[in-house]
């Protein structure tokens, strides 16, 4: 079950690994990773953002072999694996479905063979302006916020966030789906979320969005849905995009432990 999955630490010794791989067969794996642990491995650069973009190239690759391996040994499926970006620049893989972000230096990925996904990770104690809080947020949102110690509301806003921007991804419109338009309602540790009974069309909230915060000072939010849910939402928001022209980011090689 998606609620049961936390971050798996990866390193580049190899810990890690397997753990992930043997959660993708259960159809779903979430890894995470910090730039200070890979500084010998790869070349990373010495601006922290792009060295997050480094580890995060890595780390698609590497994790695109594993879901290659799932889909030749349960769909005998035996294609290529490639890895690509459409228009939105969200990366795509033909053996499944991966999704990625990063912040502060802490990079975290999710897979799935079979589902589209999606996960945010960002500092609990994030500011976000009040002004911008009520421009993405609801009525129901702000007023479970409202009941919230004044100590934990930082945190708590910034999980609303996150859970609605792991949605977006998972959908496959990122920012491009106003966040008003989803609607979270809170749990721990998971809650649901989907569109507003207001938005583009009748959707319940039966999508469930997971959050944790085992990386210290961190809150990651992720969410699993149907393929063929996210592909309908992004009919019924009219914002489809011929996503015949790919971005190639580069072949990938089955790497194993």
């Amino acid at each position: 079950m998606l609620s049961d999955v936390i971050p798996v630490c990866v390193y580049p010794n190899g810990d890690g690994w397997e753990q992930f791989a043997n959660e993708l067969n259960s159809d779903l794996g979430i890894i995470c990773a910090e730039i200070e642990d890979w500084a010998d491995y790869l070349p990373l650069d010495d601006q922290l953002v792009i060295a997050e973009r480094q580890l995060s190239s890595f780390l698609l690759h590497r994790s695109v072999g594993y879901l290659h391996d799932i889909a030749c040994k349960t769909l005998n499926m035996h294609v290529e694996p490639s890895l690509f970006r459409d228009d939105y620049g969200r990366p795509r893989t033909n053996v499944g479905d991966i999704n990625l972000s990063h912040s502060s230096g802490k990079v975290v990925l999710i897979a799935a063979p079979h589902h589209s996904v999606g996960i945010d990770i960002e500092p609990r104690g994030r500011c976000l302006p009040e002004k911008s809080f009520h421009a993405w947020s609801r009525d129901e949102e702000r007023a479970w916020i409202a009941t919230i110690d004044p100590k934990q509301r930082t945190a708590s806003i910034v999980w609303l966030w996150t859970a609605k921007e792991a949605y977006a991804k998972a959908i496959g419109l990122g920012l491009n789906l106003p966040f008003r338009k989803i609607i979270v309602k809170p749990g721990r540790p998971s809650g649901h979320i989907g569109l507003a009974s207001d938005a583009f069309g009748d959707e319940e909230l039966d999508d469930i969005v997971t959050w944790s915060d085992i990386i210290p000072g961190f809150i990651v939010s992720s969410v699993r849905i149907s393929h063929d849910k996210a592909y309908g939402i992004r009919q019924s928001v009219g914002a489809n995009r011929d996503l015949g022209s790919f971005c190639n980011i580069g072949k990938v090689r089955n790497v194993r432990k």
